[in-house]
C-alpha cells in the first residue's frame, strides 16, 4: 500500500513556535530565520526576547520574571516538514546575569520592537536540523505593495499548533499606506484579528497568476508570487491621552483588537547592519 505524502506550503515551514522560558515559566511566541550577508538570524520581537512591554517598560509577566532561554522546534535535515526536536538557545550571555542578554536590538532600543540572535548554522546542521528562510521559492521582490492588499500573518495564536508545529495562516489586509510611517515609526498597520502568541510572525503578500510591479507593469504568471513584508509585533495601541473621553478610550480599545503593527523589512535589515547588544533599558 503506497503512502501519500502531503503537500506542504514552503512558507508553512518558515514560522517556528517559540517557547520563551525563565524561572520555570514560559510564554509562547513566534519566530523565523532570516539570512543577511551570509549570516543566519533568529528573528522575533524585542518584547519577546526581553519579556518587557514596549509601551511601558514593565515586565509582561505578572511575576516579573525575565526570559533566559528560547526553545525552538526545528525541521529534520533529511526530511523537511518533520520536526526532529527542540534546540535551546540561551537569551543571556551569562545565564546567571539578566543584565547581559545574548540577543541584539536596534540602536533605538525598544522603540523598534525587533530583536535578533545570530545562529551558528554549522552547529545546527551537525544536529541534523535545517532552516527555511522567508525568501522562499516564490519570492518576488519587485511586487508593488499597496494599501488594501491581502496579507498573511503566519504564527501561533494562543500557542495553537493544530497540525503539529505548523503555523496558522491569519489573513488580513494592509490598513495604512505601507511606505508612510505610522505614528512616526517605520511600521505599517494591518487589519486582522490576531491574538497573543503571534508576536514575531513573518508577514507576506501573496498573489495568484500575476502581480503589479513597482514600475506599474503587470506580469502574468502561471503560478503565484509571495513577498516577505516585515515582522508582526502585536496589536496597535493608540497613544495615551488623559483628555480623551471614556467613549474615545473605549473606541481605541476596540480598534487595537483588530489593528496590528508590522515592522517593515528594511527596518530589520537596518537593525542587523547597525545592531547593538540587547538591553532591558526602557526609554520613555
Amino acid at each position: 500500500m503506497s503512502t501519500v505524502v502531503p503537500t506542504i506550503d514552503y512558507y508553512s515551514m518558515v514560522s517556528i513556535p517559540l517557547r520563551i522560558g525563565g524561572r520555570n515559566q514560559e510564554r509562547l511566541a513566534t519566530g523565523f530565520f532570516y539570512e543577511r550577508q551570509g549570516t543566519t538570524y533568529l528573528v522575533s520581537n524585542w518584547h519577546v526576547m526581553s519579556g518587557r512591554n514596549t509601551y511601558t517598560g514593565r515586565p509582561i509577566s505578572k511575576n516579573c520574571w525575565v526570559p533566559d532561554t528560547a526553545h525552538l522546534h526545528l525541521h529534520r535535515k533529511d526530511k523537511p516538514g518533520d520536526f526532529a526536536g527542540i534546540v535551546n538557545i540561551q537569551l543571556g550571555n551569562d545565564p546567571n546575569r539578566f543584565d547581559a542578554p545574548g540577543w541584539w536590538q536596534h540602536p533605538k532600543g525598544q522603540e523598534i520592537d525587533l530583536a535578533v540572535i545570530p545562529i551558528d548554522e554549522a552547529s545546527i546542521e551537525r544536529l541534523q536540523y535545517t532552516f527555511h528562510y522567508v525568501d522562499g521559492p516564490e519570492h518576488e521582490p519587485d511586487m508593488k505593495i499597496r494599501a488594501g492588499m491581502d496579507i498573511f500573518i503566519l504564527g501561533f495564536p494562543l500557542g495553537t499548533k493544530i497540525q503539529g508545529h505548523y503555523p496558522i495562516w491569519k489573513r488580513g489586509s494592509i490598513a495604512s499606506e505601507p511606505e508612510i510611517d505610522a505614528d512616526g515609526l517605520p511600521i505599517f498597520l494591518v487589519d486582522s484579528a490576531t491574538r497573543e502568541g503571534m508576536s514575531g510572525s513573518p508577514v507576506y503578500a501573496r498573489t495568484e497568476g500575476g502581480y503589479l510591479s513597482k514600475s506599474q507593469n503587470a506580469y502574468q504568471l502561471a503560478g503565484r508570487s509571495t513577498t516577505f513584508l516585515g515582522v508582526y509585533s502585536g496589536r496597535y495601541l493608540a497613544p495615551e491621552n488623559d483628555e480623551k473621553s471614556a467613549e474615545q478610550k473605549k473606541a481605541d480599545d476596540e480598534m487595537s483588537a483588530q489593528i496590528g503593527r508590522v515592522w517593515r523589512r528594511d527596518v530589520l535589515d537596518e537593525l542587523i547592519d547597525n545592531r547593538v547588544p540587547g538591553s532591558y533599558e526602557f526609554r520613555p
